[in-house]
């Protein structure tokens, strides 16, 4: 419950920075591409690009559709807010309490080290999954209300599997700051497991056409 009152602000910006990112690049979605003919197009210059111009944004897959193209085009936006969330609140929870001494308090009480780990570990990922039950929400919200095309719908099951990505992605880098920080302390934690993050990215979206970035590649997760 501390761990959940101290990250109140953090948890509030992330969910509205998600959600509000996903209905507003959706509802342009429309404007740009109001036409079949006009989406078809899109696609067809997104796969016709190859894999150099495709570059970070990766694969295209459904791109004629409201998700499709959101998903391509600004799913590694989301996957960089909620990870560096991640990696800075699971990196300080406990270096961070340690160095200004609060935690001295929690650790002359009965909770033993492991609960008290576990405890703010739970806390984090208890928020976590609020602000993917927010995103869900706002990528079927999203696909009811600006979609005007077949396939526009977003059903939620499939926006679940999105939210889903984002949340295995954040939480992969977060467990990796988290157990750092324990050894080489919170600053050093955040700052190899963020540049883990951004290096994996670009690895990952460029490994197609530089052979040599793919068995590196597959050891981040985002391949």
């Amino acid at each position: 419950a501390k761990t959940i009152r101290d990250s109140r602000l953090a948890f509030l910006i992330v969910a509205g920075l998600t959600a509000g990112m996903m209905l507003s690049v959706t509802s342009a979605i429309p404007t740009a591409f109001p036409t079949q003919e006009a989406r078809d197009q899109m696609a067809r210059l997104a796969t016709e690009m190859g894999t150099v111009a495709q570059g970070l944004a990766g694969k295209p897959v459904n791109v004629a559709t409201l998700g499709g193209y959101a998903q391509w085009k600004y799913g590694a936006f989301f996957v960089w807010i909620a990870a560096l969330w991640s990696i800075l609140a699971l990196s300080g929870t406990l270096a961070g309490e340690a160095r200004r001494g609060s935690l001295d308090i929690l650790a002359v009480t009965p909770i033993g080290r492991r609960r008290l780990a576990g405890e703010k570990v739970a806390a984090h990922l208890t928020l976590m999954a609020v602000v993917l039950v927010a995103l869900t929400a706002a990528a079927w919200v999203a696909g009811a209300a600006f979609g005007n095309l077949p396939g526009d719908a977003i059903p939620v099951d499939r926006a679940g599997g999105f939210a889903a990505w984002i949340g295995v992605m954040a939480r992969a880098f977060g467990s990796l700051a988290f157990a750092l920080s324990q050894v080489v302390g919170r600053g050093a934690g955040a700052a190899i497991s963020g540049g883990l993050l951004f290096a994996g990215w670009i690895l990952n979206g460029y490994a197609p056409s530089v052979p040599l970035f793919g068995p590196f590649a597959w050891l981040t997760p985002w391949a």
